[in-house]
């Protein structure tokens, strides 16, 4: 009599092509990049990542634990900005991608060799480079995963950019992709991972929560009232804060003059911390270790951005801490958060301050918003896992 053996299927792979280095503990996008590499891997997919930076110090060893392969390739030197934004310009082709280097370009060609299941890649501008580069062979398995409307995003950065060069940048990449993102978000043979919920059903792409949303709690120490944390080399983020304190600030100390506003955050300039400087009972505290902390010592957080550009990662942090959040309704573009479900929202001034005040003051609030986004937890692994499935 023979003996049956199961039949084991081979693991799916998947080539997950990316502008950052994946790190879990680094900005927006490289958190998110580590994230859904990790739950890829956590679906029981190989992966093999092909990354590009301009930085040296990595952290390469973490990265291979959870990926099959690793490839980091350097941005071409800026010796060669000067030619590479001669040819954007007379070309209208992107700065960006006219500094990869051709060792990346020659590691996409031999990897796609090897018949993956799947090819994951971020950001518009790098899908239109895959595809002028190996047309449509590949469209089934290609999966583009968008953090913004590109176009929107660099062109809000031009208007916004003081620095000449950097607004030089800004505008090269909004004219190449003013009408090259046009055409790849129209072709209905390509699928669209949107981070943005709004931006998928506009484009009837899938929304893929930016982070899997995962509840910590942390004891309360609060040694401050009210927090806010962010880059604070920002432009966009100093010019959230200048709101709130011009703004909201000066009503809510009127109701109690002993409120304490804690700034959380590394890159901020002189003259910029000088002004934060001048408000009554400010506490700067600059870059964070341990993030924990930050959220253990702040009974409330505020989001006051100004405007609707990118995936507000803060908020997601701050309410897996189940911290309560008061937020502007434009940090809530696209967001699985829900206003008075699981936070509050307000674009006006005066609203914005009373529900500071009433947080601050009736915590079985929070107790109800708990309930809310312990609910979403589940909502959200299970979105993640949909549209990551094979």
């Amino acid at each position: 009599m023979g003996v049956t053996h199961k039949k084991v299927e081979r693991a799916k792979k998947i080539l997950y092509i990316t502008p950052y280095f994946p790190e879990p503990n680094k900005k927006a996008g490289s958190k998110f990049t580590y994230n859904q590499i990790k739950k890829l891997v956590e679906l029981g997919y190989d992966v093999d990542l092909v990354s590009i930076t301009r930085f040296d110090k990595l952290d390469i060893e973490n990265v291979q634990l959870i990926c099959k392969n690793v490839f980091v390739f350097k941005r071409d030197n800026y010796l060669s900005y000067f030619n590479a934004f001669v040819k954007a310009f007379f070309q209208k082709q992107s700065l960006f991608l006219d500094l990869l280097p051709s060792s990346f370009k020659r590691q996409i060609r031999i990897l796609l060799n090897k018949n993956y299941d799947r090819v994951f890649i971020e950001h518009s501008y790098m899908a239109i480079w895959f595809r002028n580069e190996f047309g449509n062979k590949y469209d089934d398995k290609l999966r583009i995963v968008m953090h913004n409307i590109e176009k929107d995003y660099f062109e809000y950065m031009y208007k916004n950019e003081k620095l000449n060069l950097s607004k030089l940048f800004y505008w090269l990449e909004y004219r190449f992709l003013f009408h090259n993102e046009d055409i790849l978000l129209r072709n209905k043979n390509l699928k669209f991972l949107f981070l943005n919920k709004d931006n998928a059903k506009k484009y009837n792409g899938l929304f893929l929560p930016s982070f899997p949303f995962e509840v910590k709690n942390v004891k309360e120490y609060a040694k401050y009232d009210i927090g806010y944390i962010g880059f604070l080399g920002s432009q966009r983020n100093i010019n959230a804060l200048k709101f709130f304190l011009e703004n909201i600030w000066p009503i809510i100390l009127k109701n109690n003059k002993n409120i304490t506003f804690c700034i959380a955050g590394r890159g901020l300039r002189n003259e910029d911390e000088n002004y934060l400087k001048k408000f009554k009972n400010v506490y700067i505290i600059g870059e964070i270790n341990k993030i924990e902390n930050f959220y253990s010592n702040n009974k409330i957080i505020i989001v006051p951005i100004l405007e609707s550009i990118g995936v507000q990662t803060k908020l997601y942090e701050a309410l897996s801490y189940l911290k309560p959040v008061v937020c502007t309704k434009f940090a809530l573009n696209g967001m699985p958060f829900e206003n008075n479900i699981h936070l509050f929202a307000t674009n006006d001034i005066q609203k914005f301050a009373n529900y500071c005040l009433l947080l601050l003051e009736k915590k079985e609030i929070m107790e109800i918003f708990k309930k809310n986004l312990i609910s979403l937890e589940q909502n959200i692994k299970i979105q993640i896992e949909k549209v990551l499935k094979i």
